[in-house]
């Protein structure tokens, strides 16, 4: 959080892919501003990433579903807390469950949202409590929203009518676990899932298939999918090029700088630091978590490990 004069970081070329169901409305501009008066700074692709998602059509969320993908060290939690004041602040009694692979991202996440409702004049009396002891993570407000906090790999939670699921490192999520926690949003009357991770390389991966299946639907054009893609370029020669070096291998090439801006639009990475990583890490790794190049799981590869969506 920086000061009210904040000039957002602009977002020069967009998402390389997006698909936004048709909507009448976008509850996004009221979401920006709640952040700004929270002192959240956005930048463009943040701002951007909610006014798509957010979409309404008749009081009703056009994409019940939304995928964010973007690289890493991106701030696309920045996002997800405007997502999440917007339904604690704006509405009573509405129930968020906010999920992480991790213990300490899970922590992270609430630590803070916390700061920024605690070190906001007009909104700290809108906290009722914070808890923080371990299976317990929760911020209650005082209207009688409440968002609770879970690790996906040590805890487990079951809430009825859930308005809000949010669900980040989406490429790490279990389809067993994404079957678990879908029963929470059912019941609720206009309940919206958001996925928010970065590419998927099924090699080493195996719990992709979840965020790569809402990544599939998105390019058939569900109208139900919301779809925000940062990434670079994925186009490969074709598996019968006429130079053989060049068959399958990807046509841009992986120190192209506008392709590194391309991918990663936000304020805090910076282009000597993808310069460094891409000197220290496989082009594989690098292709994958910094460009945003996914190694997608198959549709065979879905079949074989069941549809939880």
């Amino acid at each position: 959080m920086v000061s009210t004069t904040y000039v957002p970081r602009p977002d020069k070329y967009g998402p390389r892919i997006k698909h936004v169901p048709l909507h009448s409305h976008s509850e996004g501009e009221n979401a920006i501003a709640l952040a700004a008066a929270a002192g959240l700074d956005l930048d463009q692709w943040q701002r951007d990433a909610l006014a798509a998602s957010m979409g309404t059509v008749l009081d009703t969320w056009a994409a019940p579903r939304v995928g964010i993908l973007c690289p890493d060290e991106n701030d696309r939690e920045y996002a997800t807390l405007a997502r999440e004041l917007y339904e604690l602040l704006l509405f009573a009694n509405r129930r968020i469950v906010h999920t992480a692979a991790h213990f300490s991202t899970a922590r992270e996440a609430q630590h803070k949202l916390s700061r920024i409702l605690m070190e906001s004049n007009f909104l700290r009396s809108e906290v009722k409590h914070v808890y923080t002891a371990n299976g317990q993570q929760r911020i209650e407000m005082r209207n009688g929203s409440v968002i609770h906090y879970v690790a996906r790999k040590t805890g487990s939670i079951r809430i009825a009518n859930v308005d809000l699921l949010v669900l980040d490192d989406a490429e790490f999520l279990p389809d067993s676990t994404y079957r678990d926690v879908l029963p929470m949003v059912v019941h609720s009357g206009n309940p919206q899932v958001w996925m928010l991770g970065n590419a998927v390389d099924a090699r080493s991966n195996n719990h992709g298939h979840v965020f790569g299946r809402a990544r599939h639907r998105a390019l058939a054009l569900d109208p139900q999918q919301c779809w925000i893609e940062y990434s670079a370029d994925d186009a490969r020669y074709p598996n019968d090029d006429p130079d053989p070096s060049r068959r399958a291998r990807l046509v841009i090439d992986p120190d192209d700088r506008t392709q590194w801006a391309r991918a990663n639009p936000g304020r805090r990475i910076s282009e000597n630091s993808i310069r460094e990583e891409r000197q220290t890490v496989l082009e594989r790794e690098f292709l994958t978590h910094r460009l945003g190049i996914g190694h997608w799981p198959t549709i065979d590869d879905d079949a074989t490990s069941g549809d939880a969506s």
